[in-house]
């Protein structure tokens, strides 16, 4: 689940933003998590490459 789209959804917001995909504000969000410590290394569909 996108959780970008969720917050969007629920706020009534622009739900084609929150679809932007490889380009989204998440990559922002993810690097910070990782920065704080949450586990990561995991592919990333569309982003990883092989």
């Amino acid at each position: 689940m996108c959780l970008a789209f969720l917050d969007a959804r629920i706020r009534d917001g622009d739900l084609e933003a929150a679809r932007a995909g490889a380009s989204a504000a998440w990559q922002e969000r993810y690097r910070a998590y990782i920065a704080s410590g949450v586990p990561s290394g995991a592919p990333v569909p569309g982003m990883d490459a092989n």
